[in-house]
Order: C-alpha cells, then structure tokens, then sequence
C-alpha cells in the first residue's frame, strides 16, 4: 500500500473521527489539525495573506539572524542549497564559504531563498509555527522545498504562484489549503483550488464546481499551461 493510498484513506475517515476543540491560534500553530484528526499533510499552504502575520516571516535576514543555527549549512542538504541557491562553491565552515565569483561568504551573506530553506531546516523555527513568504524563494528553491516537506510539516504562504512536484500529475504527498481545509493530490487540483481562493485582483474567476479532478476543465488547463 503505497503513502498517498494511506493518506486518501485517512481522508476518506477524517469527517468520522471525533471533532478536537482548537483555539484560532492553535489551529495556526499547529496546521496539521485543523478540525479533525491528524491526516497525512506534509505542506500547508496560504493562498492569502495568513491572517496570524505575527507568524509571517516578512523579514529573512533578521529572522535567518535571530534563529543562529548557522551550523545546518554544513548538513549534507544544507550544503547543497548554498551551492545551489547562492551559488557557493566552497564550503570551508559554515562562517567561511567562497562563491564563484571568489567571494568569501559568511551565513548573513546568502541569498534570501537559501536563508528561508535553511530556517525551514531550523526546528526551532518549525516550532514554533513559522509561516514562510514564498516570495522571498526563486525556482531554484522549489526541489529542496518539497525535499524538506517531505521530511518536516512546513507553512508556506505562496506570495508567488507555484504548483509542487513541477506539474506532476500525482504528488508525493498531500498539499493543504489552510483557507479551505481542502487536502489536494495532483496539478489539476492544486491549480483549480489556488485560483478559486485567489482573491488578488489580476487573478481569473472560478466557480466552485467542487472539488478535484472535475471541477477543472481541458480550456482551462489549456489557458494556463498553452496548447500543449
């Protein structure tokens, strides 16, 4: 029996699990349950601004600073986000890096995408209920993302569009919108949930069908994705 097949069944038996009486800021602090029983949920994601923007990490560089657990650089995924998302070819310590341009590097120096990644890494930060601004994070950032969510519950508020797994018609694991509750396993699904509770003002207008696979049609997908 495969995860997602777990995951599903869970779902399916979540409205019959008896209710557990939260406060608004437990149900932030703790999205894993929402109204019913722990179901398998590994990203929890913010279409809209979080209403708790006391969680928001809104400023990287002094939250990456006031977490000082500078020593994740040096961990094997640690080091291979610096490398990829600042661009670091040398790792000497996690106080003495070097970038391809000859640059030594301190932690303070990296970009903003691998500061966010490595306080995903951080437990402390994960604790104590962090929601990340996904704004702050280039493409680049997404593989090491769903790598850390698949180790770690992570909160992501999506201050840029993304769709996990880069399309893939099945996802590792479930992605919930914490506006909805909805538990999403797929791209159609993501992206027709997404859009329904954009409420930007440039976002298309979608009416609620339901939710899944059918509530998004080929013309849609076709419009987002192209002809292809």
């Amino acid at each position: 029996m495969t995860h997602q097949t777990v995951c599903l069944m869970k779902s399916f038996l979540e409205p019959y699990i008896q209710e557990i009486s939260l406060s608004k800021a437990d149900k932030i602090r703790n999205p894993r349950i929402l109204k019913h029983k722990e179901v398998c949920i590994m990203l929890n994601v913010w279409v809209n601004l979080p209403d708790n923007t006391e969680l928001l990490v809104d400023n990287v560089a002094n939250v990456f600073r006031d977490y000082k657990k500078f020593e994740l650089i040096t961990t094997e995924i640690g080091t291979r986000i610096v490398k990829a998302v600042s661009r670091v070819v040398t790792v000497n310590n996690y106080a003495d890096m070097v970038n391809d341009w000859g640059e030594q590097l301190s932690p303070l120096d990296l970009s903003d995408g691998a500061k966010v990644l490595l306080l995903m890494l951080n437990e402390d930060a994960r604790n104590d209920g962090l929601i990340f601004d996904y704004s702050f994070c280039g493409d680049n950032c997404d593989e090491f993302l769903e790598e850390i969510a698949g180790m770690y519950d992570i909160n992501l508020y999506l201050g840029r569009f993304y769709i996990p797994f880069n399309n893939a018609d099945s996802f590792k694991y479930g992605v919930r919108f914490m506006e909805s509750g909805l538990v999403v396993y797929d791209s159609k699904a993501f992206i027709h949930e997404f859009y329904r509770l954009d409420k930007r003002v440039d976002a298309p207008v979608i009416e609620d069908e339901g939710w899944g696979d059918a509530a998004v049609s080929d013309d849609f997908l076709k419009s987002f994705y192209g002809d292809e």
